[in-house]
């Protein structure tokens, strides 16, 4: 029996008070600019502190920006590169193959994915590096973000994809996987059947009522969970170097209004 882990963030962690089971797909949702990327760099960098192999597949922003965004939360990047435990595959750098960039060099972690829109191929090379590893269950994966494969495809092949990420790496595999998603009225059939499809679903916001203030004030709710009970409650968050923190509620209404 596959055992139940923490996520690594405090504030979301008090909302699932007994874990959740590893072998589950974690889908944090929500509109651009919230906080997902950074509560998936936070993920995994705790599952790093615990010794869990990690491979991420880049869809948006470049692997060598996502590294770097890694080593700004003190991770010692080089460290597990070296150790082999941080895999990226660079799903991004295919939108400008066809313009004649000098090549830079790149860490022996990252693995060029020439057509990310064949989706088979790309879980096949996922399989085979994990295969290769030999690292069975102790390890995670981490997709940043799926909302780039909805681009170039149909909604219910893209719920498909999604479904097939959690049958092969955290059903088959037992590997805990993550994935953030742009919710926009675009996706509206996908992002509606998130709950239905995730084993964690995490949404992410900002209060409505607040932004109409002028105020953004981020917010996450703990909306699902399989295996193990949760809080559904809206949470405000901040976001710092060291990723997400309390939003200080009380201290913030004591303040004094200026005139």
């Amino acid at each position: 029996m596959r055992g139940k882990i923490r996520i690594g963030i405090e504030l979301i962690d008090k909302c699932i008070p007994k874990g959740f089971p590893k072998d589950s797909l974690v889908v944090i949702h929500g509109p651009p600019g919230v906080g997902k990327t950074i509560m998936l760099r936070q993920i995994l960098s705790h599952r790093l502190l615990n010794g869990d192999y990690c491979i991420v597949i880049c869809l948006e922003n470049p692997p060598l920006s996502f590294l770097k965004s890694l080593s700004e939360m003190n991770i010692d990047v080089d460290l597990y590169i070296k150790k082999r435990k941080l895999f990226v595959f660079d799903c991004f750098s295919h939108l400008i193959k066809h313009i004649p960039i000098k090549p830079t060099s790149l860490p022996e972690c990252i693995i060029r994915v020439d057509d990310p829109l064949k989706f088979d191929k790309l879980l096949v090379m996922v399989y085979e590096l994990i295969e290769r590893l030999g690292f069975s269950a102790n390890g995670c994966v981490f997709v940043d973000t799926f909302t780039e494969l909805l681009f170039s495809k149909d909604v219910f092949t893209a719920i498909n994809w999604l479904k097939s990420l959690r049958a092969l790496f955290a059903k088959t595999l037992g590997l805990l996987t993550v994935v953030t998603h742009h919710t926009h009225k675009q996706f509206e059939v996908f992002d509606e059947t998130i709950p239905a499809i995730a084993d964690v679903s995490i949404k992410v916001r900002y209060n409505p009522i607040l932004l109409q203030k002028g105020m953004g004030v981020r917010e996450f709710m703990v909306e699902k969970v399989s295996g193990a009970p949760n809080i559904p409650i809206w949470v405000p968050f901040l976001i710092s170097s060291k990723g997400v923190i309390p939003y200080p509620v009380k201290e913030h209404r004591k303040k004094p209004v200026q005139q």
